[in-house]
């Protein structure tokens, strides 16, 4: 662990469609809401290790809640318990909570009411982004059009004192392809965490790169490959808890 990070990751929470918990909302049981969240929260931290949580990142790859107040209760909820940087990229049932709550709510107003809520909790979204922590762990994020116009010495220049990065979005796009071409020409060796909700075989048109390591869902096929990780889909039916890697 000395020179690694541990990362914990998870998608498809689904906390919303839980069996239990729809029965508490049509008797609107309030507290009985917020303790079985509580449950699953803690479930999760059964599965965190006990080491320097400086080491320790969370990877949450979309799809919590269809149910944009349930999102932020259960949000809430989990950095009360849970204080270890977490990346975040969203998933379709987060943009199917805003479209149906807020019928005039267009892609980037859905965006940016996800990720005014999450930074308010020092959570970090990625939509379309790159973000680099240093050895000090402090965080740079670029997005992938700022990426795309930097050229080679600029890429690695950005990289030097890089302890870790994070490329992800929801979808993943052809920008995002280009991106991850042009960071696996530049810095292949770099320590990298691609994530995106949607499968690779959505929009990766480049060859994977071996010495990084993707995770996505959106599924619910668990499946695990060479430096490709979608096997914590929890669905609707099972009980929450991390599965972990080493980078």
């Amino acid at each position: 662990m000395k020179n690694n990070i541990f990362c914990l990751y998870i998608s498809d929470l689904h906390v919303n469609k839980k069996k239990k918990i729809k029965s508490l909302l049509k008797k609107k049981k309030s507290e009985q809401i917020k303790k079985y969240f509580q449950n699953q929260i803690q479930n999760l931290v059964k599965t965190i290790p006990t080491c320097d949580s400086n080491k320790i990142r969370i990877f949450i790859v979309g799809d919590v809640s269809s149910n944009f107040e349930l999102f932020k209760f259960f949000f809430d909820l989990y950095c009360q318990k849970i204080k270890i940087k977490t990346y975040f990229v969203l998933g379709n049932h987060e943009f199917k909570a805003l479209f149906y709550e807020k019928k005039n709510y267009n892609y980037p107003q859905i965006v940016d009411c996800y990720q005014k809520f999450l930074s308010s909790l020092g959570i970090e979204m990625l939509e379309d982004h790159l973000i680099i922590e240093n050895n000090d762990h402090q965080v740079t994020k670029f997005s992938i059009q700022e990426i795309l116009k930097l050229n080679a010495t600029e890429i690695k220049n950005i990289f030097v004192n890089s302890f870790f990065s994070v490329l992800g979005s929801f979808s993943g796009s052809e920008m995002l392809s280009q991106v991850h071409c042009k960071l696996r020409k530049i810095v292949p060796n770099t320590k990298l965490i691609i994530t995106t909700h949607l499968p690779l075989k959505n929009w990766l048109q480049d060859q994977i790169n071996f010495q990084w390591i993707y995770l996505y869902g959106h599924t619910h096929h668990n499946v695990v490959a060479k430096s490709c990780y979608a096997d914590n889909q929890i669905g609707v039916n099972k009980e929450l808890k991390f599965k972990s890697f080493t980078l």
